[in-house]
């Protein structure tokens, strides 16, 4: 038997409840992604300390992601069951606790499944909170604004990551990068069980079959990826991997259209507005964490910079990610999603035609031009796109709707990575992989620009034949609320 409405426990939907809730998922968001990024630096002092080889030190860095992305798809069938209130605060509850494993590993195997453990942890966190925010915030202009500022904390998160990582190390030491976790995290769980109400839950069979074949997908997938750097896409290891992958997601799609209580209702692709927001996803994080990455390269190896000065060079992208959503939410709000979704990927785009033509002697100025057009792109896209598929699913879906769209952004930035790095370490070297790298990446964001203009709008409840399927398990196709 379903529960249709929701356990009250707080006044959510007061403005001091709002409030408190948002700060809570913020707070959660904000290590999740602070994690993605701030390892990096971390590699050399891990690799004096604890020894290992190369394919060891990666594990460390991708092993978090892997995971992540893997159990995207399932923590957000499993927050839409048992709720978005207790599935977030046991997420936290486990990311810090893996931090912790982290903080006091005394060998490189102890570090990565502490790592593992972390996006165990992450994985559950992500979409119970969009879920989360999806009914703490029923009003649309309400939500755009409080997906502003939730967009703004993760490219806070983003930018902080290197700089914040270099700090923690020059002054406390490797181990500081995940023992901060610690009490954040412990501080996180007081204040969901505190301020978060529950979310209805979703009745039905678990679907063991769908789950088992998505994570296996999603797994192979990034697994695959992750080693194209350190074998080759000539690899026979990879080239089953990616296989099999295919061999499994094909049969996710099988299972999922056939069973009874899907994990992942495929009608929610129904809907174009969802379709087109999930691709454009993917599509922006193949082209931010993959340009990240190479840039990275660059500032080091062709600009000859540390890692602090290479975190230092990539302020002006971080400075928009940081102010341009919180404005973007009210915008959203306004006038829709679709013209922020495609404005800022047409700007990315240009920003990354710019920052393709660098060599060793650019001129910085040129580079930061390039930089805040590629960071302004990503602070119009990221909230507009995330309100235009949490606005698109029906709310007792919006746990999984998350989901996929977390899992197809974190997929896209592994692939990012790994495409685009593979041009950075082949025969091109680094200059030129770099140019033909982001030619890539400007294509990419082209291609997410014009799917937004022709298939992203406002979905109306009222005159919506699914309204009243909105209210029956497994419907998905009807929004929250009208734009």
């Amino acid at each position: 038997m379903s529960t249709d409405q929701p356990i009250k426990r707080r006044s959510a939907g007061s403005p001091l409840g709002q409030r408190a809730l948002l700060a809570t998922l913020c707070l959660g968001f904000f290590m999740v992604i602070l994690d993605t990024t701030i390892v990096n630096v971390a590699v050399p002092t891990i690799q004096a300390e604890l020894h290992g080889s190369v394919t060891d030190l990666q594990w460390v860095v991708n092993g978090y992601t892997l995971v992540l992305a893997a159990l995207l798809l399932s923590a957000g069938s499993l927050s839409d069951r048992v709720g978005g209130r207790l599935t977030f605060s046991t997420g936290l509850a486990t990311f810090a606790a893996g931090s912790a494993l982290c903080a006091a590993a005394p060998a490189l195997g102890w570090l990565i499944a502490a790592r593992l453990l972390q996006g165990l942890g992450a994985s559950l966190l992500l979409p119970a909170a969009l879920a989360l925010m999806a009914h703490g915030f029923p009003e649309p202009s309400r939500r755009a604004r409080a997906i502003g500022i939730w967009a703004a904390v993760g490219g806070a998160a983003t930018a902080a990551g290197p700089v914040l990582g270099g700090l923690l190390i020059h002054l406390l030491g490797w181990r500081s990068i995940f023992a901060v976790n610690v009490p954040l995290g412990a501080l996180g769980v007081v204040m969901a069980l505190a301020s978060l109400p529950e979310t209805p839950r979703q009745a039905g069979r678990f679907d063991f079959a769908g789950q088992l074949l998505g994570i296996g997908a999603l797994g192979l997938l990034s697994a695959g990826l992750t080693e194209v750097g350190a074998l080759g896409w000539g690899s026979p290891l990879i080239m089953v991997a990616l296989l099999l992958a295919i061999i499994a997601g094909a049969g996710f799609l099988i299972t999922e259209r056939r069973a009874v209580g899907p994990m992942l209702p495929l009608s929610l692709f129904s809907s174009p507005t969802f379709s087109a927001a999930t691709a454009s996803g993917l599509l922006l994080n193949f082209g931010i964490y993959g340009q990240v990455f190479v840039l990275s390269l660059y500032f080091q190896h062709v600009r000859h910079l540390s890692a602090l000065q290479t975190g230092i060079q990539l302020l002006p992208f971080a400075a928009m990610t940081v102010l341009g959503p919180v404005l973007v939410g009210r915008l959203t709000a306004r006038i829709g999603p679709r013209p922020p979704m495609v404005a800022g990927q047409a700007l990315a785009a240009v920003g990354s035609g710019l920052l393709a033509a660098s060599g060793p002697n650019t001129a910085y100025l040129q580079l930061v031009a390039g930089l805040v057009l590629l960071g302004t792109g990503f602070a119009l896209t990221m909230p507009s796109l995330t309100a235009a598929v949490v606005a698109s699913a029906a709310r007792q879906r919006a746990g999984i709707a998350s989901g996929v769209l977390n899992a197809s952004r974190q997929v896209g930035g592994a692939l990012g990575v790994a495409l685009l790095g593979s041009l950075i370490a082949g025969s091109l070297g680094i200059t030129s992989g770099l140019h033909l790298a982001l030619a890539i990446v400007t294509a990419g964001f082209i291609l997410g620009a014009t799917l937004s203009a022709a298939y992203v709008h406002s979905e109306q409840r009222s005159s919506s034949p699914n309204r009243q399927a909105a209210s029956k398990p497994h419907a998905s196709l009807t929004t929250l609320e009208e734009h």
